[in-house]
C-alpha cells in the first residue's frame, strides 16, 4: 500500500474504534436502564457508521456483520422488538467480532476470511424472535433510508 492508502486505512481503523467504544458503553447502559429512544438511536448510529466505513473500503465480511447488528437495532428503534438479554449478548459478540476484524486489518492490511456464520445467524434469528418493545419516554424516531 502507498502512503495515501495507509493514511486512509489508519483513519478507518481509528474512526471505527471511536464508534465501537461508545457502542460498547451504550450496551452496558442497557444492562442498567430501560432503553430510551435516544440510547437506541445512538447505538444504531455508531454501528451504522462502522458498517458504512467497512462498505466504503470493501471489507464485506465486517460490513455484513455490522449490517445485521444495525438491522436488529433498527427494529428496536422502531419498537418492533424489545432488546432482551440474548439481543444484548449478541450485540456484545458483534462488538468483539468487529474489534477482532479491525485488529486483523491493522496487522495484515487485509480483512482475511471473516468467520461470521454463527454470529450472523444469531443476529438475524434474533430479529425474528422477539416481542414488540415498550420504550420508556419519548417516541422512537422513524428510520431514515439505509445505506
Amino acid at each position: 500500500m502507498g502512503t495515501k492508502d495507509d493514511e486512509v486505512l489508519q483513519e478507518f481503523l481509528q474512526e471505527s474504534r471511536e464508534n465501537l467504544a461508545p457502542f460498547e458503553t451504550g450496551l452496558l447502559r442497557l444492562e442498567a436502564e430501560p432503553p430510551s429512544a435516544q440510547l437506541l438511536m445512538d447505538l444504531y448510529r455508531y454501528i451504522h457508521n462502522v458498517k458504512g466505513a467497512c462498505g466504503f473500503l470493501r471489507f464485506g465480511g465486517l460490513e455484513t456483520l455490522a449490517r445485521a447488528g444495525e438491522d436488529l437495532l433498527d427494529l428496536a428503534r422502531q419498537r418492533k422488538l424489545a432488546l432482551e438479554p440474548a439481543h444484548r449478548s449478541a450485540l456484545a459478540s458483534l462488538a468483539k467480532a468487529l474489534h477482532e476484524g479491525l485488529d486483523r486489518i491493522e496487522a495484515t492490511r487485509s480483512e482475511g476470511v471473516v468467520e461470521q456464520g454463527e454470529l450472523l445467524s444469531r443476529l438475524r434469528g434474533l430479529q425474528e424472535s422477539a416481542p414488540p418493545a415498550s420504550i420508556s419516554g419519548a417516541h422512537a424516531p422513524e428510520p431514515r433510508g439505509q445505506s
